[in-house]
């Protein structure tokens, strides 16, 4: 009896609850929707890399669906997330579930094929072409920065084309071949150092402010949209500049920005990294090849649609692609993966790990085939190591670590400390001047040092040359020779 009535007091609506409470509570009970998502039928189509059709997301064999739209969306079909939002990871992993049970429904040899080998191999395919990608490309910049820093001291007689490097290494001790430019007048040497090193920069400034994106800002101060048109409320991103790392790590943890990894920003990027890493000023290449490589792995995706429609199943080429960036940027596959797995991927099971391996690996191969350097090595500053060091240089390796310690924590508070600057001042709204007066301060204290004089990657490779007591064994080209 107790129960009973129990059970008729909980099911007897209660008097003092209003009709609009009754409302909140059937409101509050609802499932929680999805994202804001836009259908295929509304998706651009790629102009850049034609898309191959396979049986995973096709029309006759996903769910016997007679086409691609809004009817069939949740069905393995893909759907856009608006940009600035986050995608739902289990959203598209019931999605690619949907996918494998349609491909498993199909029978015969066709069926056997697409289960067992075009699938699987589809991921591998990728990452092998990803990492070819990435070596050509980290070829190509490594040979035109090398190229262009030295026509701000000379160029080479025998091949205009050769930078110092190898024109110094086909000709004798003396550097024959090369013809550094004759001083007319008072200091020219200095004026067309710094003068060429500010045109490079500047050439990379104004592609950087030039690709930026115009996105409109709400009341509340979320991005809501990106428009083509100036009003008011827009804020202008400038996808091309800084390394790019932050926001890689923020689109793999699944984060959604749109164009940012687009055809765009990459020409903006490699052109503007080759010009900045040869103006002199102290910036390096490794940050930016990270967002190159990753670049190319979201356009590479645009091949197979079981990545291109899948956003989860797109950021595993992602995570392998960065490690291939940072495997030609320093010459090391494993140091690539280990960066992937530690600093910039969500999600890495152990089928990505072995891709980014097999990706890093590819790329570091293509590299050492292109040899931009011409001395068959993958970056500049390779070492050998001949001899041991002793015991009483551990006291001196403690005090660089100390130093290196100290010194990088003054170096993120005074950089922190000049971004706001830069953002409560007008030094923010002239962004090409900056960088010109920059360049010419740095480049004009710089050029009456020998070694920084030099480009960053050749005086790091001079740097890590053994001394030698039976005769001179650094390259031609170091601050000695200069």
């Amino acid at each position: 009896t107790l129960d009973a009535s129990s059970e008729d007091e909980a099911s007897r609506p209660r008097l003092g609850r209003s009709r609009s409470q009754h409302d909140t509570a059937r409101r509050d009970s609802r499932p929680i929707p999805f994202p804001k998502l836009r259908a295929e039928d509304e998706a651009p189509t790629s102009w850049l890399i034609p898309r191959v059709r396979s049986a995973l997301y096709d029309s006759e064999n996903l769910m016997n669906a007679p086409s691609i739209g809004r009817k069939t969306k949740g069905k393995g079909i893909r759907a856009w997330y608006s940009s600035y939002t986050t995608i739902d990871w289990l959203h598209d992993d019931i999605r690619e579930q949907a996918r494998l049970r349609a491909l498993r429904a199909v029978g015969g040899t066709r069926g056997w094929w697409l289960n067992h080998v075009w699938d699987p191999i589809q991921g591998w395919l990728l990452v092998v072409l990803v990492g070819t990608l990435c070596g050509l490309f980290a070829g190509f910049i490594s040979e035109w920065t090398e190229l262009l820093a030295g026509w701000k001291t000379g160029y080479c007689r025998a091949d205009w084309r050769l930078s110092k490097a190898v024109c110094c290494r086909e000709s004798a001790l003396e550097c024959e071949f090369w013809h550094a430019w004759e001083p007319r007048a008072l200091n020219s040497n200095v004026a067309i150092f710094v003068a060429v090193g500010t045109a490079y920069t500047l050439i990379a400034a104004i592609l950087v402010v030039r690709s930026a994106t115009r996105i409109t800002v709400s009341n509340r101060g979320v991005s809501s949209s990106v428009e083509t048109s100036v009003s008011p409320t827009v804020k202008m991103a400038y996808y091309g500049a800084g390394s790019g790392i932050p926001e890689v790590k923020s689109i793999l943890a699944g984060f959604v920005i749109h164009g940012f990894l687009g055809v765009r920003i990459l020409i903006v990027k490699t052109l503007g990294l080759i010009m900045c890493c040869a103006s002199g000023i102290m910036a390096g290449k490794e940050g930016p090849m990270v967002q190159i490589a990753s670049s190319l792995g979201n356009i590479s995706t645009r091949i197979f649609d079981k990545y291109y429609k899948n956003e989860a199943k797109k950021r595993e080429i992602i995570s392998a692609a960065a490690a291939a960036g940072v495997s030609v940027a320093f010459g090391a596959p494993i140091g690539g993966v280990l960066f992937s797995l530690e600093e910039v991927s969500y999600f890495f099971p152990n089928k990505t790990m072995l891709r980014s391996l097999a990706c890093a690996l590819v790329a570091a191969l293509v590299l050492k085939a292109y040899d931009p350097f011409g001395s068959g090595k993958l970056v500049l500053f390779q070492t050998t190591y001949d001899m041991d060091y002793h015991w009483f240089e551990m006291l001196a390796f403690v005090i660089i670590g100390i130093f290196g310690g100290l010194y990088g924590a003054l170096f993120c508070r005074l950089n922190m400390a000049v971004n706001r600057l830069r953002k409560t001042s007008f030094i923010g709204r002239y962004p090409i001047s900056e960088v010109a007066i920059i360049t010419v301060a740095t480049l004009s204290v710089s050029f009456y040092n020998p070694f920084t004089r030099v480009g960053l990657g050749e005086l790091v490779g001079s740097l890590f040359q053994e001394c030698s007591t039976t005769g001179d064994r650094r390259p031609h080209g170091s601050p000695s020779d200069t």
